[in-house]
């Protein structure tokens, strides 16, 4: 499955614009399932992907919290060899020995219909595939505008402008309780 979702992510760089290779091995660490060089720019993009099962259980949900967590820290060990390691950049991605490395950064990219804004705040950004997409489409084909996109989330920002906080009424024989709860707004 990785594989399939791997060959769509690449496909969504343009050859001759960006240099994409997938799975990279980096010995004695981790692995970077994709690593997205933007030539003009010299902007490296490292990906994680994560499968997340639909929870029916707190044992799944807590397993998809884990697979998130275990992401985070592969992005992160990843990210910081390719800051440090310039050269085995170029090498993975078949570049030029002279072409620049201006910055690198890293993102876990799930697939599943689990929210992961439940997730405590990691060391990089955690996007369902679908966001990742619209933020890239958003972004017009630049690795800088789609890293502004994914720091900022102005999707989650657009999702929680539709919510509003307020309670509702429940009613147990003759006890009336408040609870807090979220109220989708609807504009027409």
């Amino acid at each position: 499955k990785e594989r399939i979702a791997l060959t769509h992510f690449c496909s969504l760089f343009p050859e001759g614009e960006f240099a994409v290779k997938p799975t990279v091995i980096i010995k004695g660490i981790t692995d970077a399932d994709l690593v997205v060089y933007e030539m003009r720019s010299g902007f490296t993009l490292v990906i994680q992907h994560k499968w997340l099962i639909a929870p029916e259980t707190v044992a799944e949900s807590s397993a998809n919290d884990d697979e998130l967590r275990k992401g985070a820290l592969q992005a992160v060990q990843s990210r910081d060899v390719f800051r440090n390691d310039h050269t085995m950049v170029r090498r993975v991605l078949s570049l030029p020995s002279d072409q620049p490395i201006d910055r690198v950064e890293a993102v876990v990219i799930c697939r599943g219909a689990e929210p992961t804004g439940f997730l405590e705040k990691l060391a990089v950004p955690i996007a369902l595939e679908l966001a990742f997409e619209e933020l890239w489409q958003q972004a017009s084909k630049s690795l800088s505008k789609l890293w502004e996109g994914l720091s900022s989330r102005p999707d989650h920002v657009e999702a929680a402008s539709r919510y509003e906080d307020t309670v509702a009424t429940i009613a147990i024989g003759r006890l009336r309780f408040l609870v807090p709860v979220f109220s989708l707004v609807v504009k027409l």
